[in-house]
This record gives C-alpha cells, sequence and structure tokens, in this order.
C-alpha cells in the first residue's frame, strides 16, 4: 500500500510539474525569469529593505511591507484569505473622452524574479508596461509605468496612480494614520509623517523622478471627486509653481498623482515613482540621493542577487526546472535577508513575515552551509548574541510597537536540537574551530535544555506530534527521539573535533545508543511498518 501510494505520490508530482511547464516559462535570456501567460502568479518578491504582495498577475499591490526603520506594512485587508481583493496602489488611464481604465483587473502578462516584476498591457494602441523594482543600500524601490504609442496618431492620455498612505505596526497590525502630510511640488513629492513611536517614528515618501505630474492628492476624498468630473479639464488640480506646504485631513490619506502626456506615434514615456520608508527628518535627503542615483541603485542590486544565486558557488544537476530552482532559492535567500534593528537577518518571506525566528534561519542554512558559509557563520554568531545570559537562545526577535523584544527558546524547543545539527554541519564544511568554541557553551545548553523533555523511558516526550506546535497530547515521539539521537551524536563530534574537555560526553554517548533502542522497542509497530506515537495512557496515535 505505502509502496503504490508513493508511485502515486511521484505521479502526481511530475503531472503538477508538467502544467506548470505549459503555463510558466522559463527564459534561456534571463536565468531566473520566470513569464506567467496562462496561469496567473502570486508575486511576492522583494530587498532588504522592501518586500511587496501581489495576487492574480495583477500590478495592483495588495501589500508592502517597510523593514526601516521597523516592520511597518501599508495592508488594507481585513481577512487574510481574502486579501487579495484589497488594493493599496491603484492605476487609472484614459485618453480623451473615454471612460477610465483601471489596470490590472484582469491577468496581465508577468515577468517575475525574486527581485523584480514587470507586467504588460495594452490600452488604444498604446503598449504599457508596469514594474517594480528595488533599490540596493537605500530603503526604496522604483515603481514604473511606461506607455508607448505604437499607433500612426497621437494620443494624449491622463495616467493616475494612487497609494494609501494608512500603515499598520508591527506586531500588533494596528492602523495608523499620518500625523502630518507635505506635498513639495518643486521636488513633485509627497511624504507622510507618523510622529508615533509604536511606528518608530516612520515617514513614508513618494517621490516622481521620471514624468512630472500635473495634480496632486493627499485627502482620497477629494480623488473620489475629481474622478467624478474626470471629464471636466476645470476640475483638475492644475501644478502650483515653487510650492512646498504641509496639509492635514483626518480623511483616508493617499499619495495620488495625476499625468497628462500626449505622444507623437513610436514616442515612449514613462511615470517613475521612487517609494520608501525612512525615520522623521531623513526623508528629503533621501530623495535628493535616489533621484540622481536611483538606476545605479536598482542595477546594483539585481547584478549582487544574480552574482549571488547565478555565478557564486553554481550547483548543475541538468535538470533545467531542478537548476532553475535552485537559482530561484538562492536569489530568494539573498532578497530575504531584512533589516532589523541595524543589522540585516534572515527572514523566510518576502512581505507577510516581518519577525527573525531562529527556527527558519536554521533550517534554511542547512542548505546553505553547502555554498554560504560566511552566511550559516554570521548567522549562528547573531543566534548566540541574542542569547539570554544563561545561554538560552532565542526563539525570536522582532519589533514590538515601541521596543525590541526577544522571545526565548524554551526547553522542550526544537530549536535547541537544529541549533547543534546546524554547528556541526557547518563545522564539517567549513574547520572553523575557533567559531565553533566560541558556540560550544551555548550548544552545551542547548543539549542540557533538550534533553529535559527525555521520558524514563529514555524517549522523548512532547505534548506536540512532531517539531511544529500543533496539537497538545503528552507522550513519546518518535520524530523527536529521532532528532535527539542524532543531535547528541552530532554534539560528541564537535567535541571530538575540538578536543576539549567535556563532561558526561560517555554519559551522552550511551544515552543516545538507549534512545535508539527504545526507539525501535517501544515506537516500531510492526502491522503498520513504521515508527509511530504514542498518548501518555500507553495508546496508540491514530
Amino acid at each position: 500500500m505505502l509502496l503504490i501510494f508513493r508511485q502515486f505520490l511521484i505521479s502526481l508530482i511530475t503531472i503538477l510539474i508538467a502544467s506548470l511547464s505549459a503555463c510558466v516559462k522559463q527564459t534561456n535570456k534571463h536565468p531566473i525569469e520566470l513569464i506567467f501567460s496562462e496561469r496567473a502568479a502570486i508575486v511576492e518578491i522583494g530587498s532588504n529593505f522592501i518586500g511587496i504582495e501581489a495576487h492574480g498577475s495583477s500590478p495592483l499591490l495588495n501589500r508592502i511591507s517597510f523593514f526601516y526603520p521597523v516592520a511597518n506594512s501599508i495592508d488594507l485587508s481585513q481577512d487574510y484569505w481574502t486579501r487579495q481583493q484589497w488594493q493599496i496602489l491603484k492605476i487609472d488611464v484614459k485618453t480623451g473622452n473615454r471612460p477610465l481604465k483601471r489596470l490590472g483587473l484582469n491577468p496581465l502578462e508577468t515577468k517575475l524574479t525574486p527581485y523584480s516584476v514587470w507586467f504588460t498591457d495594452e490600452y488604444e494602441g498604446c503598449h504599457l508596461k508596469i514594474g517594480y523594482r528595488f533599490c540596493h543600500h537605500q530603503p526604496a524601490m522604483l515603481f514604473t509605468v511606461e506607455i508607448e504609442n505604437r499607433s500612426s496618431a497621437p494620443v494624449p492620455l491622463e495616467i493616475f496612480t494612487q497609494l494609501d498612505l494608512t500603515i499598520r505596526t508591527c506586531h500588533s497590525y494596528q492602523i495608523k494614520n499620518p500625523t502630518s502630510l507635505s506635498i513639495d511640488t518643486v521636488i513633485s513629492a509627497i511624504f507622510a509623517e507618523f510622529d508615533d513611536p509604536e511606528t518608530a517614528n516612520a515617514e513614508l515618501f513618494v517621490g516622481n523622478v521620471g514624468l512630472f505630474p500635473e495634480g496632486f492628492f493627499t485627502d482620497k476624498n477629494d480623488l473620489n471627486g475629481f474622478r467624478e468630473n474626470e471629464s471636466d479639464d476645470s476640475a483638475a488640480p492644475t501644478q502650483e509653481k515653487n510650492l512646498s506646504r504641509t496639509v492635514y485631513s483626518p480623511s483616508p490619506s493617499v499619495a495620488a498623482f495625476v499625468y497628462r502626456p500626449k505622444l507623437a506615434p513610436n514616442q515612449k514615456t514613462a511615470v517613475q515613482q521612487i517609494i520608501g520608508s525612512c525615520r522623521i527628518g531623513e526623508a528629503r535627503e533621501l530623495l535628493n540621493d535616489l533621484t540622481n542615483n536611483y538606476q545605479q541603485e536598482v542595477e546594483s542590486f539585481e547584478s549582487w542577487i544574480k552574482q549571488k544565486s547565478c555565478r557564486d558557488t553554481t550547483i548543475i544537476t541538468g535538470d533545467a526546472i531542478i537548476d532553475h530552482s535552485v537559482r530561484w532559492a538562492k536569489a530568494i535567500m539573498q532578497t530575504n535577508r531584512h533589516y532589523l534593528h541595524d543589522q540585516f537577518v534572515p527572514m523566510p518571506c518576502p512581505a507577510q513575515y516581518n519577525f527573525f525566528f531562529t527556527h527558519d534561519v536554521l533550517l534554511s542554512d542547512l542548505a546553505a552551509v553547502y555554498f554560504d558559509l560566511d552566511r550559516v557563520k554570521q548567522n549562528l554568531l547573531y543566534i548566540i548574541n541574542h542569547a539570554r545570559p544563561d545561554g538560552t537562545i532565542p526563539h525570536a526577535y522582532y519589533w514590538k510597537d515601541g521596543d525590541y523584544v526577544t522571545e526565548y527558546a524554551a526547553a522542550d524547543n526544537w530549536n535547541h536540537f537544529w541549533f547543534i545539527l546546524l554547528a556541526a554541519r557547518y563545522l564539517r564544511h567549513s574547520g572553523d574551530r575557533k567559531t565553533l568554541i566560541a558556540l560550544k557553551p551555548f550548544l552545551l545548553n542547548s543539549l542540557k535544555n533538550a534533553l529535559t523533555s527525555k521520558g524514563p523511558d529514555d524517549l522523548m516526550w512532547a505534548h506536540h506530534p512532531d517539531w511544529w506546535d500543533i496539537g497538545s497530547s503528552r507522550g513519546p515521539r518518535s520524530y523527536m527521539t529521532i532528532l535527539a539521537i542524532r543531535t547528541i551524536r552530532e554534539f560528541l563530534y564537535i567535541c571530538s573535533v575540538l578536543d576539549q574537555e567535556t563532561e558526561n560526553l560517555i554519559k551522552y554517548e550511551l544515552l543516545a545508543n538507549r534512545k535508539q533502542q527504545q526507539l525501535n522497542k517501544r515506537l516500531w509497530s510492526d502491522s503498520l511498518n513504521y515508527l509511530i506515537n504514542y498518548y501518555e495512557d500507553g495508546s496508540q496515535d491514530s
């Protein structure tokens, strides 16, 4: 039965890969890029400072996650499972007296990498490209709407962009509105200040570095009124020269712009906005700097990711799909290093996930140890630098609406196992005894903590069925026992390489042997032909 089930799974995976390949194309020109033409893409990409989320192959963003100065987000969704219904960035176009067309309501062809995305559309003889790219060393991204007139006649256009400026805090996800808004038509920018310690006194900025806008809006109600009268030119605000003013309205706040290019045949133009987050008082200098070098910033970031994912320590199997997955995974591991309290640390998600969790780092580094030893070393040292004075390693580290908070790994936390397993694998591949000597007191503490869950039968007892925190029914656990056996033996390996005197090494070795014997004796099911768990009363986990 197990053989049949395994063959079924293999067949199912093969079918899924084949169907995916038919809808999603890889390009020879670009070693990472995927093209979605028939199958809608879920976009979740970003940089070390910013992540974005969009659904249904649409350029209308559902979320922007900022990591500097802290992890604030623009997200209007009211339910996780329907979050694709809530857009925070909207794009409308029109020509002449035709009605407004909102772009992205239907899936568009999407060219996607872990660090950039481009959507293509057609409108009244014009070819449109909407893209998101990210800066390398600055907390900002580049939003582009490129329009090319491919018709034989001039095309007068109106383009409207609107970004909501309501943010949510990192931990409690509270909604925060700007305490101050500024419009500067000299540098063509809108600034939103959040003078609130829960946001770390953040400031958002949206500046134009492409086509110059003719209208600026910060009040969503004003924008709605303008759109109702969009055929009447008198309803549009005129560009005011040398204007820099502070505005405030209790209404929902936006950074909205109106552009009116007139394109000759074959002429091309582009709306380009720099969107970013910083501390109050930093925005104007940042924007001024990026106005001059944003192109170098995005090109530098993309070049760095390509170098790390495609050229450094290449992994080639000969299978095109697997090799592409390797390059994509390596790129994601670079883009998912996010800013947190003056350092860049791994997080498992470009936009949705804004905490440092030790478990995610340890498991991903079990793979990274084969191609990026420096990353693994830095992550191991980061973990012990955030440990308690008694040597207990962290479980999580994050901004909690006013301060940085560390959650420490409890005695039954699976991180203790993975911490030792990763350290041993790092030692095998690096030979770095110096780092392991620094790690050893913390490794020993983790081993002692983990073994407090040992039952009288030498098996590992836990409330959860495996290493995940689902369910609560105490009993002897196969998975945890297997981890413990492996962890003890890897700790013994570390001690043998370091050649340092350590108490109880023989005791640990004998314990690992007893655990293995008990695992086979008590948790192996002859009828099921695999290892099983039991409840505290001795009944079998069904």
